[in-house]
């Protein structure tokens, strides 16, 4: 038979109230830190999709600035021109494309610059600006962050080949 005083050294089943307490504020703490993490890699990853929607218009400027020399007969065209004569289709823009809202070339500038929909929300009212080095010989882009264009993204989103 059982005495009262061994009960009361038996073993605790189940957990406390405190052991509760602390795995909830540790999952707290780590889903603080990885939703944002997570919200930036999901815009990351649709910027990137833009980002290479874009790359026909690039090609297409490399292929036009080879054989040409130079963008100035896209000068004064329209957009829609623009891309008749790069050979580029347009598909990819406008309301065909989940992300992106519009994509222009800046003669002037030597950028194209790409303006995104509300399904992005990161990037309302910022652009994608790459800009064309056709000084060195070589044709290379490279996008403008914020911090060289106000209206252009953070780069902390921009893509790592962007960047």
């Amino acid at each position: 038979m059982l005495t009262r005083s061994f009960c009361k050294y038996r073993s605790q089943s189940g957990i406390s109230l405190m052991e509760l307490m602390i795995v909830t504020a540790i999952i707290g703490i780590l889903s603080s830190i990885a939703i944002p993490q997570y919200r930036n890699y999901i815009t990351k990853a649709r910027l990137t999709e833009a980002f290479l929607a874009v790359t026909p218009v690039k090609f297409g400027l490399v292929e036009y600035v080879s054989v040409n020399g130079s963008t100035a007969g896209l000068a004064g065209k329209s957009w829609s021109a623009v891309l008749k004569e790069l050979g580029v289709a347009t598909n990819f823009f406008g309301d065909n494309s989940r992300y992106i809202k519009n994509v222009w070339w800046n003669n002037t500038k030597s950028e194209i610059r790409v303006s995104f929909t509300d399904n992005l929300p990161e990037a309302n009212d910022r652009y994608l600006v790459m800009r064309a080095d056709l000084d060195s010989g070589a044709f290379r882009w490279r996008c403008l962050s914020s911090t060289t264009y106000s209206l252009a993204l953070p780069a902390e989103y921009l893509p790592t080949s962007c960047q």
